[in-house]
């Protein structure tokens, strides 16, 4: 902090009317009684000895008490004015939570009693994830994706679950699937609301977007860092289809997308799920149709990272009751970086004004001490 932000700070004040204060404080120390020290009178004769410079330091010396709590009270009625300077603070705070993003195929195979048993399991996966648990510092935030031919954000991370029941309750059908978009939409909501640029920026969420149809997917540079600093983070998709027989192993799709390679949203799936896995997403994939090897393997791998399950029938109650089994086994440690104003200059107006006051107390004490220990030398010499 430089001189000019201090001068900038203190001609911007919050409350000017506080300054009025000063000059008020100031005339009432100057009309205040003024104290006087007894002087042993066999020091009177020895004054007129002493030197002009020396009179002068005494007289500074004895003045300096009262111009020290002077200017302290000055310095604290100029905190308490409040002066205006820019200070952003960065705070991680670590808080018990979970961060899920739901992710639903709402292509038009869904529609009818499908739609229904599906948003009857989302709503069971909601109210065990939204569980405190007895915490009251707890934080849970979840986001709503949908896809069909395309993925849409429906919800962005909210703390209020009520806000994803109503966006799920009105969820309608249309189009063909496309699973490999959703998932993408699903691990940007993520990144874009729990780290907003901070490990991951913008210019490298660009390049990892872009490698996703090439032959080998761009991974974040610090990975390891977020993977630390965001745990529990996870999303839950479900689809009554599979991925298209174009994407059904690693080799299909990798020839698809580099023959493809001119189409910009071309999306390679199998680089989708290792990029979730090296931020440490956990991935969690139902689909009603028989589950490929490949991407069995994909979700699962490396081990705790997720799971794949075939449904085997859009039946509500077991759908429901594995949307709730993952809502319980996910905990986890999430640490958020807030921004949080502060005021550098007011807090080193508060501090000086402290130092100064108490030097100028401790300082009027000498003089005290020295007259009193004046008196007892003259009433030994008696």
């Amino acid at each position: 902090m430089g001189v000019a932000d201090i001068v900038r700070g203190v001609s911007r004040p919050d409350t000017p009317w506080a300054l009025v204060l000063i000059p008020i404080i100031i005339l009432l120390l100057l009309m205040r009684k003024k104290r006087y020290f007894s002087i042993p009178s066999r020091h009177v004769f020895e004054i007129e000895r002493i030197s002009r410079a020396r009179r002068a330091f005494l007289f500074a010396l004895r003045a300096l008490p009262s111009l020290l709590v002077v200017l302290g009270i000055i310095l604290a009625v100029l905190a308490f004015a409040g002066p205006q300077s820019v200070g952003m603070v960065s705070r991680e705070v670590a808080v018990e939570g979970r961060v899920m993003v739901v992710i639903n195929d709402v292509s038009g195979s869904m529609a009818g009693s499908n739609m229904t048993v599906l948003q009857s399991a989302n709503n069971a996966l909601l109210k065990e994830f939204c569980t405190k648990d007895g915490n009251e510092e707890s934080s849970v935030l979840v986001g709503l994706v949908t896809f069909d031919d395309e993925a849409s954000v429906r919800a962005h991370l909210f703390k209020d679950c009520g806000v994803i029941e109503r966006r799920v309750s009105a969820l309608e059908t249309g189009g063909s699937t496309s699973i490999e978009r959703g998932l993408w939409a699903g691990i940007l909501l993520i990144l874009n609301g729990v780290d907003r640029g901070d490990l991951v920026p913008a210019k490298e969420l660009l390049e990892i977007q872009a490698s996703l149809a090439e032959r080998f997917p761009k991974f974040p540079s610090r990975r390891k860092e977020f993977c630390g600093k965001y745990q529990g983070l996870s999303i839950a998709l479900f689809t009554d289809g599979d991925f298209p027989h174009v994407f059904r192993d690693r080799d299909s799709a990798l020839e698809n997308t580099q023959f493809n390679r001119a189409y910009e949203n071309n999306i390679n799936p199998f680089h989708v799920i290792d990029i979730a896995h090296a931020l440490c997403i956990r991935t969690y994939f139902w689909s009603v149709q028989g589950i490929l090897p490949a991407y069995r393997e994909a979700f699962t791998t490396p081990p705790g990272m997720g799971a794949a399950t075939e449904v085997g029938g859009m039946s509500g109650e077991r759908l429901s009751l594995l949307y709730r089994n993952v809502a319980k086994i996910e905990r986890g440690r999430r640490v958020m970086k807030l921004f949080v104003s502060q005021n550098p200059l007011r807090r080193l107006y508060i501090t000086w004004a402290i130092i100064l006051v108490s030097s100028g107390a401790f300082a009027s004490v000498i003089p005290y001490c020295a007259s009193i220990t004046a008196h007892r030398e003259e009433g030994d010499e008696r």
